[in-house]
């Protein structure tokens, strides 16, 4: 059913169930209803054909593990290099480039077995190498590193050997995982997942990497007429056996104090959107004030009270025809501050709210209020935690082209819940607009409203695929005619929401709301105007003149629902999303394991250093794992075998038998239809039995047994 109501202010639903009724006694007209909601109220608009949407993004929520400097180089004069864009300062042209990622697709076509080193092509390196200064820009010659692995370790070409081969690097501090990454089969991506800048030296990625994945690239650049190369490409090395040897933008083991860290950009901020046009495209920077306790665009700081936020940081340096004169506005300068078809904003700093903004300032004592280093010294994880830093915002709004099609972004939409609005007028369905309520879109078919340029509002109910809560409303609606043409009437709604649950997270409080209102209406025909209008030469009234008279009035009386205790909490975090559930009754979930490695002198299995060696799994013994299927234990089945049903002894066997949910947990009330029978892991140990991959010839007895069950690997 519907709620409508005599009231514009107070709109009515759709998509309700419950019980509505329609009484009249003599003029007075009475609508009740008592109901449980489905759906929700949204609004969407467009200004002069085109459809807007605001944003807010807070400064932690930079776009993570996206987006990567090629080199320190990049970094370390990015500031410099971005200081007068278009203009790039920096005299580098990427020629060529080749991007390697795990492979997490199943996909082998364009793969390769590559190593990637942190240290490739850098100056600064942890100690292991020797810098070259006739090279301070990225080359493979910048330090030795290409040329001794490809010299004195050239066996980790071959990736199986990569971790043995060059484990006498440990000795200089190259541990791997973290400067360096051995990764198989590593997927070389296509042009059209990333982009990069030519210039600045940085690339950003479609889809950001997940924790276990690494990150390799190799690049081709010209600088002052000569051609520089980091890393090496695929057709450097065209037997494909053989391991590319790379440079490391990103190692899988994540930490701040590595040498990869920094190569990680934490200026860019993704709008979640896509095809951002530049056309009514607003951003602003605000900061929120301790003493108004509302968000600012300017720093109250007095060397830079006078400034917006959005020029401090060199976004605001060129006016509308890309000359340098700030006039106020985002600097919408494609490749640069702004990937529109990702819907990126990319700041000209590498730390816009943490050093640059400390040497803008000026004052190390002042600017230790204000800045927001620890979001670039660490994890973003653990840059949340100092909440009094994390006051910086972006505000604004984009817009797409829509012409004279509006998108609701929801669909299945309840039929007669659209209402659209040009202005103040309510326009009417299938004369001024058309809805498809499937795929949640309004197009407006009267050209006349497109062409006025006016605002265009829509207020729809999206019905909930899935809730959380149980929403009520619950209503009356009163009309009065006192006479003819003049009626008042009162509205009188609640609404009021209830979690299935008592844990309701922060921002997202349950709502206990009441409305109400009043309502007056007059209207009336004016004959002695229709004389005057027809006193008028060349003027013949040939419709009656009224005149119409309405008013409104409502309030909203908000009211704390109360949830989690008698006075109403919220959770903040509960932590339980954090934790991973993995069940070890199931065999799938179990591997073979590796031989356990120990790198001292009195290691137990030393076998564990071997690689590609038959004898590195010498002294592994038999382990297996599997379920017994229940075919077997249920003496009632027709598929158990006569023997093992009429067989006492092996169906009580502890090792065989059922286990009850019972005898584990005998206060546990099962739910309706689970079953009382728990599924048991079961594990045999045959120490004296060689195990899968032990081709032992000589410590076994009989061929089959182990001589020295001892040692065996468990």
């Amino acid at each position: 059913m519907s709620l409508s109501t005599g009231s514009s202010l107070i709109k009515g639903s759709t998509s309700l169930f419950g019980i509505k009724t329609k009484m009249q006694f003599g003029r007075l007209s009475a609508m009740a209803i008592v109901s449980q909601q489905n759906s929700e109220s949204k609004a969407v608009g467009t200004r002069g054909g085109v459809q807007t949407t605001s944003f807010t993004v807070e400064a932690d929520n930079y776009d993570e593990n996206a987006n990567f400097f090629i080199a320190h180089y990049f970094r370390d004069n990015y500031d410099s290099f971005a200081a007068r864009l278009p203009y790039v300062a920096s005299g580098i042209q990427i020629k060529r480039i080749e991007v390697w990622v795990t492979n997490r697709t199943g996909n082998y076509n364009n793969s390769r077995n590559i190593v990637a080193f942190a240290d490739m092509a850098e100056q600064k390196t942890s100690g292991a190498w020797q810098a070259d200064a006739a090279y301070p820009n990225p080359d493979n010659q910048s330090n030795n590193l290409l040329k001794t692995i490809t010299t004195d370790f050239a066996g980790a070409r071959n990736i199986n050997s990569v971790t043995q081969v060059l484990a006498p690097l440990s000795a200089d501090g190259v541990v791997g995982g973290v400067d360096y990454e051995k990764i198989e089969s590593a997927r070389l991506l296509d042009e059209s997942e990333y982009y990069f800048n030519p210039t600045l030296g940085y690339i950003s990625l479609n889809s950001p990497l997940t924790a276990d994945m690494a990150l390799g690239i190799a690049y081709e650049y010209s600088l002052n007429g000569r051609i520089y190369q980091v890393g090496e490409f695929s057709t450097d090395v065209p037997t494909t056996e053989n391991a590319l040897f790379v440079k490391l933008l990103r190692a899988t083991s994540i930490n701040a104090r590595s040498s990869v860290w920094p190569l990680m950009m934490k200026n860019v901020y993704s709008l979640g959107a896509s095809n951002i046009e530049k056309t009514g495209f607003k951003l602003e920077i605000k900061y929120l004030s301790d003493t108004t306790g509302t968000f600012i665009n300017y720093l109250p700081v007095a060397s830079l009270s006078s400034k917006t936020l959005l020029k401090v940081m060199n976004l605001d340096r060129l006016d509308q025809n890309q000359e340098a004169n700030p006039d106020g506005f985002f600097d919408y300068i494609e490749g640069y501050t702004i990937l529109s078809e990702r819907g990126k904003i990319i700041f000209p700093v590498v730390e816009p709210f943490g050093s640059y903004l400390a040497s803008e300032i000026g004052n190390q004592t002042v600017a230790d209020q204000y800045v927001y280093q620890q979001l670039y010294d660490s994890t973003r994880v653990t840059a949340q935690q100092y909440a009094e830093r994390n006051k910086f915002i972006l505000a604004g709004e984009y817009s797409a082209s829509s012409g004279a099609t509006i998108r609701l972004n929801a669909t299945n939409i309840p039929r007669g819940s659209v209402v659209v609005m040009a202005g103040s007028v309510k326009l009417t369905e299938n004369t001024d607009y058309t809805v498809d309520y499937t795929m949640g879109t309004v197009t407006i078919i009267n050209q006349s409203i497109i062409d006025s340029g006016q605002n265009i509002s829509v207020s729809l109910e999206n019905r909930s695929v899935l809730s959380t809560r149980r929403k009520t409303l619950a209503g009356i609606d009163l009309q009065y005619q006192l006479a003819r043409g003049l009626n008042i009437g009162g509205t009188l709604v609640h609404f009021s929401e209830k979690s299935y649950t008592d844990k309701v997270s922060i921002g997202n409080e349950l709502i206990n709301n009441t409305m109400v209102g009043f309502n007056i209406a007059y209207n009336t025909r004016l004959p002695i105007l229709d004389s005057w209008l027809n006193a008028i030469p060349t003027v013949n009234a040939s419709v009656p003149s009224t005149f119409s008279l309405k008013a409104e009035y409502a309030r909203l009386l908000p009211s704390a629902e109360k949830s989690g205790s008698n006075k109403g909490s919220s959770y903040i975090d509960d932590f339980e999303s954090t934790q991973t559930g993995i069940d070890l009754r199931s065999p799938y979930s179990w591997f073979l394991s590796s031989t356990p490695y120990d790198d001292s002198a009195d290691a137990l299995f030393p076998e564990a250093a071997l690689s590609d060696n038959p004898d590195y799994g010498k002294n592994r013994a038999l382990l297996n794992w599997y379920y017994i299927d229940r075919l077997f234990t249920r003496r009632n089945s027709s598929s158990c075998p006569a023997y093992l049903r009429s067989d006492v002894v092996q169906q009580s066997n502890p090792y065989v038998r059922e286990v009850t949910s019972r005898e584990i947990f005998p206060g546990r009330e099962l739910a309706y239809g689970e079953s009382s029978i728990i599924q048991t892991l079961n594990l045999s140990f045959y120490p004296t039995e060689r195990g899968p991959y032990n081709v032992d010839d000589v410590n076994v007895f009989n061929i089959k047994k182990k001589n020295n069950p001892t040692n065996a690997q468990e």
